[in-house]
């Protein structure tokens, strides 16, 4: 398998075209509401950071390719979800930042990676992802209905550490 550099250069930030940064999720919308509202737009995994409570959360969808996140950013971006207008953006790392994407975060935010596999037959066991992941170290499985294909369901595999999620992903 071949990976494509997907980062371009502006100034001193990175731009990476295969993921998006999403801003200003209003505090009570969960995890599961938007896995709903971005499954369809062919995310193939999402990231959340989870803020003290009360504060806004970012979240990050990942894409395998530039023209679904393009696609997706065209269709998303702006669109008031609990009274918050969502501020989507291609995932920027400027080395100087405190917020570029290599950073660590405080520890009491605590930083999942999700890994969304969407369109298994409903009849998928939980126990069955649970083996295939297990060798990754899986925090949480989470089994949802697929809403944009009824009989299908999706399961969220979630991991404390990128490196865990990538291997996941890509072995």
């Amino acid at each position: 398998m071949q990976f494509q550099n997907t980062q371009e250069s502006i100034g001193s930030e990175l731009i990476d075209k295969k993921c998006l940064e999403i801003r200003n999720i209003a505090p009570d919308i969960s995890e599961s509401e938007l896995v709903a509202l971005f499954g369809p737009l062919k995310a193939t995994s999402i990231s959340i950071q989870f803020p003290m409570v009360g504060q806004t959360k970012t979240a990050y969808l990942y894409f395998s390719n530039e023209k679904d996140s393009d696609s997706a950013l065209e269709v998303a971006n702006g669109r008031i979800l609990n009274g918050l207008p969502l501020q989507i953006l291609f995932r920027r790392n400027n080395p100087q930042s405190p917020h570029s994407f290599e950073t660590s975060f405080d520890q009491l935010i605590p930083i999942q990676y999700n890994l969304i596999i969407r369109g298994l037959p409903s009849d998928t066991k939980r126990s069955e992802i649970s083996v295939l992941f297990e060798a990754f170290h899986p925090i949480r499985i989470q089994q949802l209905p697929d809403i944009s294909n009824p009989g299908l369901i999706i399961f969220i595999i979630s991991f404390a550490s990128k490196n865990n999620a990538d291997k996941a992903m890509f072995e």
